[in-house]
């Protein structure tokens, strides 16, 4: 960090903490103020050792008033919003990290130091260390969001998404002017704009090219080094992307354009394929000495994985809703038909919870708490399986179950479920499990892109004869296999117990 730091007063007036100010200072000083996003910087004891100009005008202070003086002096606040904002400063010290403090409710002395007004901020706070390593600074960018929240709580808002943004480059000539030898003289210059958590980036002349790129911008970027180049040069594969156009419009015209959630397809790893992310970015004019636009000050932040992450939700939330449909249908269906088969209200009620227990495992072990994961809405049929026909088996002795791994979507899962339940309660009333050592086997097969599954019942009373025309249960499971699966089923009764067949196409096992 330089030894002397200054803060410049309206009228041009320097204060300096120390009087070594290092070689390439006055530049640095230049480039500093002419960031027109407030910053300012503490040193550990949390006194102000710089504040730019935009950061005067934001909080109605002077150079005097701030340098060497602790901010809470400053700016006093014994609530809530003091101790957030100190334990943040706080963080930052101890552990070397950036912190974010997104919303925060702080008012300051209005113009005249007499009242004070209320005042909502937004504030970053991230290290800058010494040659030791330790945290010696730090750098906080603030923007005041007063406006956002005044038009939050207002009744009608006149636009879609509010706008929280940096007014970028009051006095940016200055900047692109001294910037390159600013980055070889000054190594705190370095630090302070290559630690900022955000996308910066100095593009020059009309065909944008690259005379400073931030850490996080080269990060994003795959690496790249690509100061020297235009960006058509450095990222050739954004073309076609709508960027390279924006930028010469920005120049053309000298108006800013900013984006929020912005798609580009572009290179991480150098010569590495080409991937999809999302920006939140403005691109704004630098102008010269008569008022040309000389070049461009990007700024921008990643939002890939938030981007991804509502995508994700949003497709949960439809596939969720596909499913409760389905669920409704089903369950309306199987209502109406055991209604209609039932010789009493109890016997309907019975019936009609065991099989809505069926349904609710099969979806209960689908809907699984790990809901955004890959493997999300597969459940393993041997799972399924087991979890049906637990009521029945007890420890498990009486169900032998074999077969290759199978994963099942919802839909097969809750038409399994339910041909499960139907077989396994003709087992509890007719078949092997009324008889102490009777026992059920199921076997499944995958072959050529077919899923066979064997039910075969032993132990239980000997079969005399065909049973009569199947009943209701009979008629769901072939139902659930026929209709649902698009599969066949087939029931033959040998002396020795029920032997159940079914089959369906693979495919259909993941719907």
């Amino acid at each position: 960090m330089p030894k002397c730091m200054v803060a410049n007063e309206q009228g041009g007036a320097r204060r300096q903490l120390t009087a070594n100010a290092p070689v390439g200072f006055d530049a640095f000083e230049q480039f500093f103020d002419a960031i027109p996003s407030p910053y300012m910087m503490l040193d550990t004891e949390l006194r102000y050792v710089a504040a730019n100009q935009a950061y005067l005008e934001a909080t109605n202070s002077t150079p005097e008033l701030l340098l060497g003086q602790n901010i809470f002096d400053v700016f006093p606040n014994d609530g809530a919003a003091g101790r957030d904002l100190k334990s943040s400063f706080m963080r930052v010290i101890e552990s070397g990290k950036s912190d974010t403090l997104s919303y925060i409710h702080y008012a300051i002395p209005d113009a005249t130091g007499e009242t004070f007004e209320d005042r909502y901020w937004t504030a970053v706070h991230f290290p800058i260390f010494n040659e030791d390593g330790y945290v010696a600074y730090v750098v906080q960018n603030t923007v005041d969001v007063t406006e956002l929240h005044n038009l939050r709580n207002s009744s009608v808002l006149p636009f879609r998404y509010a706008k929280i943004e940096t007014d970028l480059i009051q006095r940016a000539q200055e900047a692109e002017e001294a910037h390159r030898a600013l980055l070889a003289e000054n190594n705190d210059f370095r630090r302070l704009f290559n630690q900022a958590p955000g996308m910066i980036a100095v593009l020059s002349g009309p065909e944008h090219v690259f005379t400073f790129t931030n850490e996080a911008y080269t990060r994003f970027i795959g690496g790249r080094r690509v100061v020297g180049e235009t960006v058509r040069d450095a990222l050739p594969e954004i073309d076609g992307q709508g960027f390279f156009e924006m930028l010469d419009g920005v120049y053309t015209s000298g108006n800013p354009v900013s984006i929020n959630g912005a798609r580009i397809v572009i290179q991480y790893t150098p010569n590495g394929p080409a991937e999809e992310a999302f920006l939140d970015f403005s691109y704004h004019p630098i102008f010269d000495h008569d008022g040309a636009v000389n070049g461009i000050f990007v700024q921008g932040m990643d939002r890939t994985e938030s981007m991804k992450a509502d995508q994700s939700r949003e497709l949960l939330l439809r596939e969720l809703n596909h499913r409760v449909k389905n669920l409704f249908s089903v369950a309306m269906s199987m209502v109406n038909m055991t209604a209609r088969n039932a010789t009493s209200p109890s016997e309907m009620a019975q019936i009609l919870t065991g099989r809505l227990s069926a349904l609710s495992h099969a979806h209960g072990m689908v809907m699984n708490e790990g809901g955004l994961e890959p493997d999300a809405g597969r459940i393993a049929f041997s799972e399924l399986l087991r979890k049906v026909m637990a009521p029945h088996v007890g420890d498990g002795s009486r169900l032998e179950a074999d077969g290759p791994p199978l994963m099942l979507g919802s839909k097969a899962a809750t038409s399994l479920a339910l041909v499960i339940h139907e077989l396994a309660t003709n087992a509890v009333k007719y078949g092997a499990f009324t008889a102490p050592g009777g026992s059920v086997s199921v076997h499944w097969t995958i072959t050529a892109g077919e899923v066979a599954i064997r039910w075969r019942e032993a132990g239980g009373p000997p079969i005399e004869g065909t049973p009569l025309p199947s009943g209701f249960g009979s008629r769901l499971a072939r139902i659930s296999v026929e209709g649902q699966l698009g599969g066949r089923l087939s029931f033959n009764w040998p002396k020795e117990g029920a032997q159940v067949d079914l089959a369906f196409p693979l495919d259909n096992a993941a719907i």
